[in-house]
């Protein structure tokens, strides 16, 4: 999809927090237990950035398109994204699919034809992107078909990840079980302690 260029104060798509946020990053935990491969055959693909502060691994769980060695993204919010900010700041990436990792190198498509492509592949692939992205150009329509989709392309810019042939510069995301491990062996305890109490004032009753 694409990063609109126009001021987020305007946007009809409200930027995702709380629930939804969490939601939108659940994936992300699918692949660190190792369940990416069930997912693989889904057009998502994990980006690894460096964070533009920090320097450190940043993930995003994110929808492409992809063309030959090409994969085009989207943010849907403008360049509010952290993973956007982060793009600009460094733009090699790292990117997991299923089991299997890549490099890549990311830039702002700055061809017309080339950004039109890439949201015609986004449009034919889900007819749900015709409404979304009439949504997105705040336009009066409720939808964008083949017809009308060259008229709103300049409103987006199409981020590009191009796959390298060399080894990835920054980590893929990694499969790390032990923070379920903590979360189970947290509920356990607090399970047992639950049982502890009820046993006790059990008794307490009984006497």
């Amino acid at each position: 999809m694409a990063i609109m260029d126009q001021n987020t104060t305007d946007h009809l798509l409200p930027y995702p927090s709380g629930i939804m946020r969490w939601i939108l990053r659940l994936p992300l935990y699918l692949y660190r237990l190792g369940l990416g491969g069930f997912i693989s055959w889904m057009p998502f693909v994990v980006v690894t950035t460096r964070g533009r502060r920090s320097g450190k691994p940043r993930y995003a769980f994110l929808e492409y398109r992809r063309h030959g060695s090409k994969y085009y993204v989207v943010s849907g919010w403008g360049k509010q994204p952290d993973w956007v900010k982060n793009i600009l700041a460094y733009p090699y990436v790292t990117l997991r699919r299923g089991n299997r990792t890549y490099s890549a190198y990311a830039s702002i498509v700055e061809d017309d034809a080339e950004s039109l492509r890439a949201l015609y592949r986004f449009r034919l692939r889900s007819p749900f992107y015709g409404y979304l992205m009439a949504r997105v150009a705040s336009l009066d329509r409720s939808t964008v078909n083949y017809r009308t989709l060259p008229d709103i392309t300049e409103e987006f810019t199409i981020v590009r990840l191009e796959l390298r042939d060399e080894l990835p510069r920054l980590p893929a995301l990694a499969n790390d079980r032990m923070w379920l491990t903590q979360v189970v062996g947290f509920s356990l305890t607090l399970w047992a302690l639950r049982a502890v109490l009820r046993s006790r004032n059990s008794h307490e009753e009984e006497d």
